[in-house]
């Protein structure tokens, strides 16, 4: 009896702690799977279909687009990195299967400039098949051919009005694998 009442105890435990997903097997046995989740780690059950790495240091920008984005796409996983550093640290740190499906960067990010970031990524085969895009308040024909150089699909002009993020968002979207 206490071995039964330390099992139900332990699973008590468990069922509070961890979300248990279950499912049969082909034999039909009962097998669980527990996957944690706790208030500094999220654990998503499903990949996102598609995921975009910001590279945005102004929080107006960073929300425009995004809610643009989500507004095309409302699965769209958009993760927000606020200097160029971080960028490179963050996309170095993530595995393969978490890789974006597109990398948008602001031309003038502190720390390293969109071009710098270029430098390095560039540098990593793994890297080489993810589009993507620079964008920028600098009409420069200098940034704009520097950006072409290494291998931006596209060198977007940031809108002044907010209307056109919507028009912007569906440009960067089409991108995306």
């Amino acid at each position: 009896m206490f071995k039964v009442a330390t099992h139900a105890i332990m699973w008590k435990f468990i069922l509070n702690f961890y979300h248990v997903i279950f499912y049969r097997s082909r034999r039909n046995s009962i097998l669980a799977l527990a996957l944690l989740t706790s208030a500094n780690m999220r654990v998503p059950l499903s990949q996102p279909t598609r995921s975009i790495l910001l590279a945005e240091d102004d929080a107006d920008d960073q929300e425009l687009l995004s809610s643009a984005l989500r507004e095309i796409d409302p699965e769209v996983d958009i993760i927000c990195i606020t200097n160029g550093r971080k960028f490179v640290s963050y996309l170095e740190s993530i595995q393969d299967a978490q890789l974006p499906s597109l990398i948008i960067l602001d031309y003038n990010i502190p720390e390293l400039t969109g071009v710098e970031i270029l430098t390095i990524i560039n540098e990593d085969e793994r890297y080489s098949d993810i589009p993507k895009i620079v964008w920028s308040t600098s009409k420069s024909p200098v940034f704009k051919t520097m950006s072409f150089d290494m291998g931006v699909v596209d060198y977007i002009i940031k809108p002044n009005d907010i209307a056109s993020f919507s028009d912007i968002a569906r440009h960067m979207l089409s991108f995306v694998k």
